[in-house]
């Protein structure tokens, strides 16, 4: 138990970081000139604009992969998502 809380509470926090910096996260940083791949759960709450704002990060191609399950899908879906890793490093 106390391995889990020290794994997952400070990558908690640093999500709530994000959401609270978001703006001027935004403001500061230039978009990317490389292709990114964005790993989302089916069942997370998001509506499509935060989703089509991953396309702002960068220049280059946004592929979003939609997985079963919420935040933590990669607990099911952890071979998928090594294979779109690896298809996508070994690709390039």
């Amino acid at each position: 138990m106390e391995l889990r809380k020290n794994f997952f509470l400070p990558l908690l926090r640093n999500d709530f970081r994000l959401i609270e910096e978001h703006n001027k996260i935004d403001k500061l940083m230039e978009p990317l000139k490389c292709d990114i791949t964005v790993f989302i759960g089916k069942d997370e709450e998001f509506v499509p604009e935060q989703i089509d704002g991953w396309k702002n990060i960068t220049n280059n191609f946004c592929t979003v992969c939609y997985f079963n399950g919420g935040h933590f899908f990669i607990n099911q879906e952890f071979k998928r998502v090594v294979q779109i890793i690896n298809n996508t490093f070994f690709s390039a």
